[in-house]
Order: C-alpha cells, then structure tokens, then sequence
C-alpha cells in the first residue's frame, strides 16, 4: 500500500492554546477515512498547534519543511505522496 503524509494548514482553531483537539485533521475526519481506504496515511500536527509545543522563536517555511524531514527521518519513514493544504501545502512545496 503506498504511504502518504499529511500537512495540514494553519487554522487559527487549532492552535495548541485555543484549542484540546489533539488531531489537526478532525474536521477532515471524512477525507481521511477515504483516504485511508487506499493509502497508509500519516498526519501530524504542526509545532503550536492541536497539543505540539509553539517553537521558542519564529519559524519559516524552511523551518516547517525541515519539521517535516526530521518527522520522517526520525521516524524512518519514505513516504510516496505529500499533501498539503493552505499553509501546508507551502510547506510541501518548500519540502521537495
């Protein structure tokens, strides 16, 4: 089954201190579970958002796409697709 990693975007509701959310994707909760019918899906949550500390000091897209290659690293992960929206899909523009 292919592998795709999902960035979500920067919705103001999800930050860590607006919200207890732990999921950034749960108000796409039906696109995931579509998803997943065809793909091995892997999502994360953004640095400040839905329970992930803020950083200490202002980040960059490059910043945020360097997040993404050490999550996969760390994580030993190759994954075949990356979809983003909004902010994240200039975060996996910034990432290849």
């Amino acid at each position: 089954m292919k592998k795709i990693l999902l960035i979500h975007g920067w919705n103001y509701r999800n930050y860590t201190s607006q919200t207890k959310e732990t999921d950034a994707w749960h108000n796409r909760k039906e696109m995931v579970e579509e998803l997943e019918k065809d793909y091995e899906v892997y999502k994360l949550n953004l640095p400040g958002f839905c329970g992930e500390e803020e950083p200490s000091q202002s980040w960059n897209l490059e910043d945020y796409s360097n997040f993404i290659r050490d999550y996969l690293e760390q994580n030993k992960l190759t994954v075949d697709y990356i979809l983003g929206y909004s902010f994240g899909g200039a975060v996996a523009i910034t990432y290849y």
